[in-house]
């Protein structure tokens, strides 16, 4: 099995990588920082195949090529995780133009982009395969201090669908993860609501469950989505927030 995470070289697609890699994947990873992914590549690869590819999600053509690199390293593409997203603490109606086509491109464009790649990859192969897109429990609930983000990620559930629906007669599952806030969380969101522009976020109250999930729960649920044990599954949207989301105490 090989898999394409994008925004793999840090957080959640990072903790993705090194799952679908410990559970026997060929993992490619994708993103913008080319240091932190060359040192990813040499950590993943001491484990198993693995390589970094420098790529702007936000570009069809830099898609395409992190498809073709796969097929070229791996053989072909099996799993893509599309995990890359970037945020602003500030509310909607304070949202500037350049950071609403930032937030907008990188989780909503960037996602289709990676998606149709794959799914052309896989159509093309006559293989099955699983694409696990990244939303937020601010897909759902709205979160006026992560006004554009909030809006981003309920265009990325609604993608699932859609793309659930013109994937299902190739045999390819669409399905959508949203996390809850999780360690260590939303921290590096350029915070516009401060004279500095930082460091931003302000935790969230904990949910039912009393604390805050951890990364590799975030990782374990893209990784079901992603395997067998959900091949009924497609067009699902799966909370993992704790209970956040679940109503007003």
């Amino acid at each position: 099995m090989s898999a394409i995470v994008t925004g793999g070289t840090s957080g959640l697609g990072l903790a993705t990588a090194r799952l679908l890699q410990a559970r026997g994947a060929a993992v490619l990873v994708v993103g913008l920082d080319a240091d932190r992914g060359a040192a990813v590549e040499r950590d993943l690869s001491a484990a198993g195949p693995a390589a970094f590819v420098r790529a702007d999600v936000r570009e069809p053509a830099a898609c395409s090529l992190a498809v073709r690199e796969a097929e070229a390293r791996f053989g072909g593409v099996d799993v893509l995780v599309a995990s890359a997203g970037v945020g602003v603490v500030g509310p909607l109606t304070e949202t500037g133009p350049e950071d609403w086509r930032w937030t907008w491109e990188t989780n909503v464009s960037g996602s289709l982009l990676a998606a149709q790649a794959a799914l052309r990859s896989v159509r093309a192969s006559g293989r099955a395969g699983a694409i696990v897109l990244v939303g937020s429990d601010a897909a759902l609930v709205g979160e006026r201090s992560i006004g554009a983000y909030s809006v981003t990620k309920a265009a990325v559930v609604m993608m699932t669908k859609v793309l659930a629906m013109d994937g299902a007669a190739h045999g390819i599952r669409v399905n959508c993860v949203c996390p809850g806030y999780f360690e260590p969380g939303m921290r590096h969101f350029p915070d516009r609501t401060a004279p500095d522009g930082g460091p931003g976020y302000v935790d969230p109250p904990r949910p039912p469950l009393g604390r805050y999930g951890g990364v590799q729960e975030m990782a374990a649920a893209v990784l079901y989505l992603a395997g067998p044990a959900s091949s009924f599954c497609t067009g699902s949207v799966l909370l993992v927030d704790g209970g956040a989301t679940a109503g007003i105490p």
